[in-house]
């Protein structure tokens, strides 16, 4: 791939000349006049430019204006729509008029600055000027495994139909404070008798 990155801001180009370096042959011009002077002898050469960044707020033409010459050299070369160069303004203006000015001349996308390079390399792959993830320097994090699932709790069985519960059988049996209610001297007979005393204590006796 070869790049034309057109900034002039020193450390904007400097970042994207990192970020596309291992991807790509780099180019820097700093203003307008000179991307659009690039383009021109790069087509003359028959050795076209694959991508340029383009900053919008440059001196001698801005990026609007050279964006819109590039288009209209490659229009007077005869150069079909899906062959010409894919064109990014990276620019930190925001705002839908620009937006709006640079895809009416063509621009095939729009970075808003601080650049990500992520999503630069996201976009290059999109429009298959890279590919991914072979080329990308990202390392892939697996994931962690998953936890097993817990033990199943056993159903509890039912008692069979005619089995005695624990209140039936404790309403079958009498309580024994009414029944020494109503029957005091049958409580006394439930009470042990008194042993015999030794046979020395009845001798004495």
């Amino acid at each position: 791939m070869k790049t034309l990155i057109a900034d002039d801001d020193l450390t904007s180009r400097l970042l994207l000349e990192g970020y596309l370096k291992v991807h790509s042959e780099i180019h820097l011009v700093v203003n307008g006049q000179e991307a659009v002077e690039a383009v021109r002898l790069a087509l003359e050469a028959g050795q076209p430019f694959d991508l340029i960044c383009l900053d919008i707020n440059m001196p001698e033409l801005d990026g609007q204006q050279a964006l819109n010459a590039i288009r209209q050299m490659e229009t007077d070369a005869g150069i079909a729509t899906k062959k010409r160069v894919k064109i990014f303004m990276t620019t930190s203006l925001g705002d839908k008029a620009n937006v709006l000015n640079a895809l009416q001349h063509r621009c095939d996308y729009y970075l808003i600055k601080p650049l990500s390079q992520a999503a630069l390399l996201q976009k290059l792959h999109d429009f298959k000027l890279i590919f991914a993830p072979k080329e990308w320097d990202f390392p892939v994090v697996p994931l962690p495994p998953l936890p097993p699932p817990p033990p199943k709790k056993p159903k509890p069985v039912p008692p069979p139909a005619d089995a005695e519960t624990p209140a039936d059988s404790a309403a079958g049996e009498p309580e024994v404070g009414d029944s020494e209610a109503a029957d005091p001297e049958a409580a006394l007979d439930r009470l042990p008798s008194d042993p015999e005393p030794p046979p020395d204590q009845a001798l004495s006796a």
